[in-house]
């Protein structure tokens, strides 16, 4: 948006052994090219390359990091965010969604998502737990079409070479509709399993 404003753009850069693919990393170009040219083409894909993903970047989508630790290096230009941050924290309804719409809003609002622009969501998929896709589930079972997580996380950003902008992020609006279609209750999966 006009009002963010954009800094240097560092390149990534990881510690340790880079391990990928060219198979994680390269898809069709006519998959990319209808992923970027046409955005409603990310309400059936979860799952983007390193390519697609600094595309999406480049046009100014949110990133958000969900590799946990302490010990992690986190990117500039990148928002740290924690499943957990958004997960109910009474015993009985932990790791599900927090009820209380305007809380949760207001939670990812404050990442700088909105509905209106795609958010990429990386991790580290050797040393992590789907972190990543705990984020991407979260923001589309709240109603964000295009949320996506990136293939390879971040080491294949890296070996990609992918530069994330240093924004300040301006006031978004995020508005939760819920999709069931992305849960399920206890009782219900019982139901369908015997």
């Amino acid at each position: 948006t006009a009002s963010n404003i954009v800094q240097e753009s560092p390149k990534i850069a990881v510690d340790g052994p880079h391990e990928t693919s060219n198979e994680t990393l390269f898809t069709e170009s006519s998959t990319e090219a209808s992923i970027i040219d046409n955005p409603q083409a990310l309400e059936n894909r979860w799952i983007v390359n390193a390519n697609e993903a600094q595309q999406l970047i480049e046009q100014g989508a949110t990133v958000l990091d969900a590799r946990g630790g302490l010990f992690v290096k986190r990117l500039p230009g990148a928002t740290t965010v924690d499943w957990r941050d958004f997960s109910s924290t009474e015993a009985v309804l932990r790791g599900t969604l927090i009820r209380n719409d305007t809380l949760l809003s207001q939670k990812i609002q404050d990442l700088g998502v909105s509905n209106e622009k795609p958010v990429v969501v990386f991790g580290n998929p050797p040393q992590g737990w789907g972190e990543e896709g705990r984020i991407v589930w979260t923001l589309r079972s709240l109603g964000h079409t295009q949320a996506v997580m990136v293939d390879g996380g971040v080491q294949a950003m890296s070996a990609a070479g992918i530069a994330i902008p240093s924004v300040t992020p301006a006031t978004m609006t995020f508005t939760i509709e819920r999709n069931r279609d992305w849960s399920i209750q206890k009782n219900q999966l019982k139901t369908q399993l015997t």
